[in-house]
């Protein structure tokens, strides 16, 4: 497929009005710590060991950890776009969503400090006496990498904050040659990531449709034996998708017009959509999974004409 079936001729001017940055960090309390290799049973190859220990189950800051990754989720799979030109973490975001994703990652921050409280008075200790009772006994135990329980309540958190993709206007006003050149900067660095952020969104769509597929899926095509439809198919499951259909118009900063038409597609199968009809009715589901089969199959084409450029993220955004 030729690049000019990708996108439609978009003012690039126009994706910079219409967007902004967010730039967003997740706090979360560090499980592991270096263990010297000398602590290590002797091996000839001992300088080239690199070993760590969990000062603690992770599983104790789950519900915490869950929140963040949530958030994460939120912003960057169905808000924003991340693309290459922005350091990790930092995505463009469109205007018309900044009031919602303010809200979000408010309301989420707030969930997340009073669950760090709750970890730090509560849980922090006991968590910390099983990780002695078992790296104590091995000589791996070092009270010295366990915080104190106030500082692990502020160890977590959300941080973001918004700030404009153009050339400032007092760029402008020292230096109209500068400002200009940084603005033809701006404006071709967009150019060069046209088919990545449209193949971000294809790629997004894809996995939120080929999740839906299998959790559809009642039937072993190699076996021919029968299953139960998943239970975790919930309207959840069906919203995840739902979700990135209402903001697309938003995200679809250039204009993608064969994405569109799966989109219109997608919005069709889904109006007035009853989970438990899908979940009881073999007929409505069997119907749904095939129509759907159909959708992705086309999105797969769509990912192939326009694949995504693997770009590493630092740890803010890894968490």
């Amino acid at each position: 497929m030729s690049k000019a079936k990708v996108h439609r001729n978009v003012d690039v001017s126009a994706v910079v009005a219409a967007n902004i940055c967010i730039s967003l960090s997740l706090r979360s309390l560090g499980t592991r710590a270096r263990v010297d290799p000398g602590e290590v049973e002797e091996s000839e190859a001992q300088e080239l060991l690199h070993v760590s220990k969990d000062i603690f189950d992770r599983k104790a800051i789950a519900p915490i950890v869950g929140l963040l990754a949530r958030a994460r989720a939120h912003v960057r799979d169905t808000r924003a776009i991340p693309v290459p030109i922005l350091r990790g973490g930092v995505y463009m975001l469109p205007v018309m969503l900044m009031d919602e994703v303010n809200t979000y990652l408010t309301d989420t921050n707030a969930q997340v400090q009073q669950l760090a409280k709750l970890f730090a008075r509560n849980d922090y200790q006991a968590a910390c006496d099983e990780a002695k009772a078992r790296l104590q006994p091995a000589g791996l135990w070092s009270a010295d990498e366990y915080p104190a329980a106030s500082r692990v309540e502020r160890a977590f958190g959300v941080r973001w904050n918004f700030f404009s993709f153009d050339v400032p206007a007092r760029v402008k006003e020292i230096s109209s040659a500068i400002y200009a050149k940084e603005q033809a900067k701006i404006k071709a660095e967009l150019e060069g990531v046209k088919e990545e952020a449209i193949g971000i969104l294809r790629a997004q769509c894809c996995g939120f449709v080929q999740q839906l597929v299998n959790m559809l899926a009642t039937g072993d095509e190699i076996t021919g034996a029968k299953k139960a439809i998943r239970t975790r198919f919930t309207a959840r499951a069906v919203g995840k998708l739902e979700e990135f259909l209402a903001t697309f118009p938003f995200r679809n900063m250039f204009g993608d017009d064969l994405l569109q038409q799966q989109v219109a597609r997608l919005r069709d199968l889904l109006a007035g959509v009853d989970v438990t009809e899908l979940k009881t009715s073999e007929d409505l589901r069997l119907n749904m999974e095939r129509s759907m089969i159909k959708v992705q199959e086309e999105l797969s084409k769509l990912v192939v004409a326009a694949p995504v450029r693997r770009f590493k993220f630092n740890r803010e955004d890894a968490a």
